[in-house]
């Protein structure tokens, strides 16, 4: 929003909060789902993807569930383009890529306002770096013994 007022984040909370969902999504792939988790859809196949906003020179990366319009909202008006996406079997582990882009790309972070009214202002980095790819991050973290339920997709309870 243009003109909007932001509170400064700090890189070191937002990525204490990273290891904090890093953890989190690690310990759901170990112990398997949730009713809550499949109640909201967690299980059901994630799409990661990789922006890049014009107008601001920034890369953006994000997740959304398999049938969300949230892509397609983000790219509206030809404001950004999807670079890079990769559909992943659950929330978690569509979670863990995108966390291993964030740390990767954390030298060059930047603090961005809501693209098209949507969140994630702390998922963006200068378009000087460019994104890793998406599908060697998901192989390298599938052979992760410890991520036993990594390939794991389960509808929702009322799907």
């Amino acid at each position: 929003m243009s003109g909007a007022h932001h509170p400064p984040v700090e890189l070191e909370w937002v990525v204490a909060q990273r290891r904090r969902d890093q953890n989190h999504a690690r310990d759901c792939l170990r112990y398997g789902a949730s009713d809550y988790e499949l109640a909201q859809r967690w299980w059901e196949p994630h799409l990661v993807y990789v922006l890049h906003v014009h107008a601001e020179g920034l890369y953006k990366v994000g997740l959304t569930r398999h049938d969300s319009r949230r892509i397609r909202d983000l790219t509206a008006r030809g404001r950004a383009d999807v670079v890079d996406s990769l559909l992943m079997a659950n929330r978690h582990a569509a979670r863990l890529v995108e966390i291993a882009v964030l740390d990767a790309t954390d030298s060059a972070r930047r603090f961005a306002d809501k693209l098209n009214g949507h969140h994630g202002q702390t998922e963006h980095w200068d378009d000087s770096l460019t994104p890793p790819a998406l599908g060697p991050i998901a192989a390298t973290l599938a052979l992760d013994d410890q991520l036993k339920y990594w390939s794991d997709t389960l509808p929702s309870e009322d799907g």
